[in-house]
């Protein structure tokens, strides 16, 4: 496949992929002709770039040569050719079959410039094609002997354009670009469009010949209010259209100002009124504060719902931390009923096995050391005796002093409670061993005693609330202790 045919071909893809994706109409629309379609091309691919930023189109510009046109298409470099799209749009769109030949490619853009080549391309149409044209080709627009507006109204009722010749000298201004800029008020010499103006975009050099090739393109400019002057504040960003006027061999950019919101007006001192009623400025504004102002509702809300869900993290966390202490301080079931607002009964277990145990000669031991020891003791002890309710998957009821309670088969029931709370006993006479007392410094001695029965569980009380076990198989473990 030749170099040739694969442009083509992926101009045909090309054409096929913008129409898929739902940018028919925009190019179908674009211009009457070819010509008014290549002339137009800059200004869809100003639009594409909104959301591609990295982009970098090429930008056409057409000359009119009898019955071809000749068409100068700028780009990084001659790669790729555009003639394979070219010939689709005349094709799918025009109708007209058309011949395109490289003349030649230059490459005199400045260093600080995003374009590197200049490509001129003669486009030539078939004999045979019918090419579609705009009613301008079928007369000569009617133009009066002389003008019907005084410089001073153009001035005044159309206050952004500039005016200048060859040399960038600038000729005419609005009123509206004088009370930005004072060196145009009333100059004694042409002032140079370069010292009041920096090119912003197209990214080429600020001289006739550039502006000359772009003038397909949407100019920006930067309009200082003097030569010397530099501060932000005191600049206006312009965007409009450059036009040459063969007949004076002048340009004319037609523009307006360039602002986003209202803060940006107010920074830079403009008010509605200074942007002609026609100017479509004046909607943009107004739409895009509205669009502000609802990203700022919008903001607020997802701040708002951000903050929401990290206190309901937080809530949860902090729902966790107390259902684990009321874990500990009751029976799970109990705690979770508890924490539901449900009103907990009291239960009737059939059978069950309870433990009591203390410590042989604790009122002597209290009696001869400090409350600090004591308590360092019965941590001591605790601490073995619950780790071993763990293993033996039995209750920890209370303790009161050195009086330490469990059941077996109470909240959970099970066939195996006997079994479980003599293994508990068991552990506790260990665990026991391995404490000592702080006055005699020998292990601790415990008593225990065991019963089985039935009883009833229950919670007491609103504030504090306990687990509490009644009946007399409790009093008949409490004696067998």
């Amino acid at each position: 496949m030749s170099k040739d045919e694969l442009y083509e071909m992926f101009g045909r893809y090309f054409f096929k992929y913008f129409k898929r994706h739902g940018y028919d109409k925009m190019i179908y629309t674009l211009g009457q002709d070819l010509k008014k379609f290549i002339r137009n091309l800059d200004s869809l691919h100003d639009y594409l770039q909104i959301d591609n930023k990295g982009m970098v189109p090429p930008s056409f510009s057409v000359i009119d040569m009898g019955d071809v046109a000749n068409s100068q298409a700028l780009g990084r470099s001659p790669d790729p050719d555009p003639s394979g799209m070219l010939s689709t749009v005349a094709k799918e769109i025009f109708g007209t079959e058309i011949q395109l030949k490289v003349l030649n490619i230059e490459t005199d853009f400045p260093a600080e410039s995003r374009y590197r080549t200049h490509a001129k391309l003669l486009i030539t149409f078939s004999s045979t094609g019918s090419l579609a044209v705009s009613l301008e080709d079928y007369f000569q627009p009617w133009c009066p002997a002389h003008s019907h507006i005084t410089v001073r109204s153009f001035i005044r009722h159309f206050p952004y354009h500039i005016v200048f010749d060859e040399q960038l000298l600038v000729r005419q201004s609005g009123v509206g670009i004088q009370t930005v800029c004072h060196a145009l008020r009333s100059p004694s010499e042409p002032v140079r469009l370069t010292d009041v103006c920096d090119l912003v975009n197209p990214p080429v050099a600020f001289t006739a010949s550039f502006i000359r090739r772009f003038l397909n393109s949407a100019f920006t400019l930067l309009l200082r209010r003097g030569p010397e002057e530099t501060s932000p504040e005191t600049s206006l960003l312009l965007k409009g259209q450059m036009i040459h006027m063969d007949d004076t061999q002048l340009f004319l950019f037609f523009c307006s100002p360039r602002v986003l919101t209202l803060s940006e007006m107010m920074e830079k001192r403009l008010c509605m009124s200074d942007l002609p009623l026609y100017d479509v400025t004046r909607e943009l504004l107004q739409v895009n504060q509205q669009r502000l102002a609802e990203i700022g509702i919008s903001r607020q809300l997802d701040e708002m719902t951000y903050q929401m869900r990290r206190m309901t993290a937080e809530l949860e966390v902090e729902k966790q931390k107390t259902y684990t202490l009321l874990s500990q301080m009751l029976p799970a079931k109990v705690a979770k009923q508890l924490l539901d607002g449900k009103k907990v009964k009291a239960e009737k277990y059939d059978i069950c096995t309870i433990l009591f145990s203390d410590i042989v000669t604790f009122t002597d031991i209290a009696s001869q050391c400090t409350p600090m020891d004591v308590v360092d003791m019965l941590n001591s002890l605790y601490s073995l005796f619950d780790h071993a309710t763990e293993v033996n998957r039995v209750y920890k009821v209370e303790t009161i002093g050195d009086a330490y309670m469990v059941v077996g088969g109470v909240p959970e029931r099970t066939v195996q409670h006997a079994e479980l709370v003599c293994e508990q006993a068991m552990d506790m006479l260990e665990a026991a061993g391995k404490v000592c007392s702080p006055v005699t410094k020998k292990p601790l001695q415990v008593r225990i005693g065991i019963h089985t029965g039935p009883t009833v569980a229950g919670v007491v009380g609103d504030k504090m609330p306990r687990f509490c076990l009644f009946g007399d198989t409790v009093n008949v473990a409490s004696r067998m202790e």
